[in-house]
């Protein structure tokens, strides 16, 4: 399997779930590429997961294979964003700082983050994304979330803004179909699924097409057959370009908030 192919697993911002990303184990093209979400959280608890999320993140650096970060879920106004440049670039700095103080030796190349970014951001986190490149320049993660489908008729539009603005060339933006928590397999998405890759391919030629699903819901007993692996045979049988295969593994779909009124 080719690394830019490697399977992708999808994880919350957990102590835990962090702690576990140190099971990475270092050159081996079958490592599955990690994506961290981040979810609105306070206080300490917060910080705890940052501090995790810098060492993990460190480590998989030293492997090669730099964590992409989804930070789609928060707010811009988070208690993170204290610096100039946001949330990510609070993050790489964190990342960096460990790396450093371990005197780790790194391949240049290999950025501290892969920025995950949703399909309409804002200019503020298209500059952030831009200033993070001028540092240290690194391929991006568009994450396309399950829309109307008004919304994907403009996916090829939005894409090519975040080209234009982010200074990212298509060829080294990688686009993630995120079909969150999958009810069913049924024709109807499997051919929505395979014209937008269809199309975009015709129009962005991306580093990498992915899919990305789930079958189990929070608090399920026996998640029964795993229906997002289902959708992904099917689609990969017919994809004018290979398919990534993504997994929230035991997780669920989207935040899972404690309350109404607020994150954890």
């Amino acid at each position: 399997m080719r690394e830019e192919l490697a399977p992708l697993l999808a994880v919350q911002g957990e102590p835990g779930e962090l702690e576990a990303l140190g099971l990475l184990a270092a050159g081996r093209s079958t490592d599955p590429v990690v994506l961290v979400e981040l979810v609105n959280g306070a206080g300490d608890r917060q910080q705890r997961v940052v501090a995790r999320l810098a060492e993990a993140a460190a480590q998989a650096v030293r492997a090669r294979r730099p964590l992409w970060i989804d930070a789609t879920w928060l707010p811009e106004a988070t208690a993170l964003d204290g610096t100039p440049r946001g949330l990510l670039e609070y993050l790489d700095v964190r990342i960096r700082a460990v790396l450093e103080g371990c005197g780790a030796t790194t391949d240049p190349q290999i950025p501290p983050l892969i920025p995950v970014l949703g399909t309409a951001p804002s200019d503020r986190v298209l500059h952030w994304v831009r200033m993070l490149g001028e540092r240290h320049p690194r391929h991006v993660v568009v994450r396309a979330r399950r829309d109307p489908w008004l919304a994907r008729r403009n996916l090829v539009g939005q894409l090519l803004r975040i080209s234009r603005t982010t200074g990212v060339p298509t060829r080294n933006m990688h686009l993630l179909l995120d079909e969150g928590h999958l009810p069913a397999v049924t024709a109807g998405r499997v051919e929505d699924l395979l014209h937008t890759i269809q199309v975009l391919t015709h129009r962005i030629g991306p580093a990498s097409v992915g899919l990305l699903a789930g079958s189990a819901s929070q608090g399920d007993a026996d998640a029964g057959p795993r229906r997002e692996l289902a959708l992904w045979e099917a689609l990969s049988a017919r994809s004018p370009v290979p398919v990534r295969y993504g997994d929230y593994g035991a997780g669920v779909a989207g935040p899972r908030l404690e309350t109404a009124g607020g994150g954890r």
